[in-house]
């Protein structure tokens, strides 16, 4: 399991980032709203709470700014049919209110 990441943040978007790590390694990490607003500017260092998701179609990092925020993702995702997006989405929105 990845749990945190550390590194610099290489490109940003919406909803996912770029952080090359000091091994010379990239990940790309879904984040919610609430950790763009947060995020320092490219080249910059970065530091994330993290959650891997592996699934038959893929891997999928998820980064937090808080472990209280990378908590509540696990407590949503093991509700019954209730997606990583979903999760990350209500994520975002309880930040906003």
């Amino acid at each position: 399991m990845i749990s945190r990441i550390t590194g610099t943040l290489v490109a940003r978007g919406i909803d996912r980032i770029e952080v090359m790590t000091a091994g010379g390694i990239g990940y790309t990490v879904q984040i919610p709203l609430g950790v763009l607003e947060g995020l320092p500017r490219p080249n910059e260092r970065v530091d994330l709470f993290t959650a891997l998701v592996v699934k038959e179609d893929g891997w999928q990092l998820f980064g937090f700014a808080t472990e209280s925020d990378r908590a509540l993702f696990h407590t949503l995702r093991s509700e019954e049919h209730t997606s990583e997006l979903q999760s990350q989405s209500t994520i975002s929105y309880a930040v906003f209110c």
